[in-house]
């Protein structure tokens, strides 16, 4: 343990990496499995274990990061996260990120499945429906922080200043797709697919700021 420890200190999560995470968590409900029927078959023997090599590599680094964040805290100083987990409820999520998560209510479908999701401190809730819809509401610490792990160009970027906080609408002019704002504190998102009209993205909006 003593030199899992040693080896973990040493891990460094930049900037970059916690972006490819959030975007995976983004990418990974829209996903859906591949066949490889078809591909061409005449590949040199060595050059198929590659991949294989470095898929694993990824995932023993990944999983030890994911193993220390699941770790209890050892003092003041000690991150309150260092890698990706999901959690049960909000209240377990809460402890694990050390700040409270506003909720959504009265989407616009049927709400089947929650999850909690701590991402290098970010919180994350996605709310789930029966036919594949999904509102995802992400919130971390800083101004202006990037919290959505949506890094898509839209055709239709608006700015609303409502109640003194600026928010930023995406979409594709018809639907809003994503919300953005801050409160100089905390920096917020607001994720729908498929995309909601701005009417219910400022209402959910809205009802997030009561709750801040």
């Amino acid at each position: 343990m003593d030199k899992y420890k040693e080896i973990m200190s040493r891990v460094s999560v930049t900037p970059e990496m916690r972006q490819r995470v959030l975007s995976g968590l983004e990418d990974h409900r829209k996903q859906t499995p591949q066949t490889s029927a078809g591909r061409p078959a005449r590949r040199r023997s060595w050059i198929r274990w590659v991949p294989a090599a470095a898929a694993a590599c990824f995932i023993l680094v990944f999983g030890l990061q994911i193993y220390q964040s699941r770790q209890p805290l050892t003092g003041p100083d000690t991150e309150v996260s260092q890698g990706l987990a999901e959690y049960s409820s909000v209240e377990e999520l809460e402890a694990a990120v050390g700040f409270d998560v506003p909720q959504l209510q009265d989407l616009p479908f049927e709400v089947t499945g929650q999850v909690y999701t701590d991402a290098f401190g970010i919180a994350r809730i996605d709310y789930q429906g029966g036919s594949g819809e999904n509102i995802s509401l992400s919130k971390g610490i800083g101004d202006g922080t990037e919290v959505s792990g949506d890094y898509n160009e839209y055709d239709s970027v608006t700015e609303e200043s409502i109640g003194g906080i600026e928010l930023t609408l995406k979409g594709d002019g018809s639907s809003m797709s994503l919300a953005q704002w801050t409160d100089g504190e905390y920096a917020y998102a607001i994720s729908a697919d498929p995309g909601l009209s701005r009417e219910n993205m400022i209402r959910l909006f809205s009802l997030v700021r009561t709750q801040s």
